[in-house]
């Protein structure tokens, strides 16, 4: 009976220590609490506040891990899936967002959510990438999840000028 119960914490060291199981991701996502629109609209205000929050999960894990090389350590994998959840849920709550159809000026907001709808796919793809590179600690494909993550860093810059600009 001890036999099993010190294999059995030696084997949760072993797991916690090497990473075991995979990544898990949090349940929940935090809120998605725009600020006020002001003379906005409500919809360009919050693409542009979700847009905003990206940029800024993105720099923060940028400035903690400068080298863009994957780490075994495991605050690495940590930041990683806080980085990662956060980009998912702001990307998933953004693209939940529906232009106001009597806003002024709502003519452009069609052709804006179109565009806006591939970027956050961009984005949600490019996680999903880096989140299997990191689970499996795959180098080469952390180095292709780093490629898309620099295309992808452009393309939420483009399309937060973008937002900036609707009404």
């Amino acid at each position: 009976m001890r036999a099993s119960a010190a294999l059995a914490a030696a084997a949760a060291v072993l797991i916690a220590t090497c990473g075991g199981g995979g990544l898990r991701e949090p349940a929940e996502c935090p809120p998605f609490a725009p600020p006020p629109a002001g003379p906005r609209s409500a919809y360009a205000a919050s693409v542009t506040y979700g847009l905003e929050q990206m940029l800024a999960v993105e720099d923060a894990f940028r400035l903690a891990w400068p080298d863009r090389r994957l780490r075994e350590r495991e605050q690495f994998r940590r930041d990683f899936v806080a980085y990662a959840h956060a980009m998912r849920c702001f990307a998933r709550a953004t693209a939940a967002l529906e232009p106001e159809v009597s806003a002024p000026a709502a003519a452009n907001f069609p052709a804006f959510d179109q565009f806006l709808e591939g970027e956050l796919a961009f984005v949600l793809e490019t996680i999903d990438l880096g989140w299997k590179a990191v689970e499996s600690r795959n180098r080469s494909k952390y180095r292709e999840f780093i490629e898309r993550a620099e295309e992808m860093h452009t393309r939420l810059l483009s399309a937060a000028n973008g937002a900036r600009a609707l009404p």
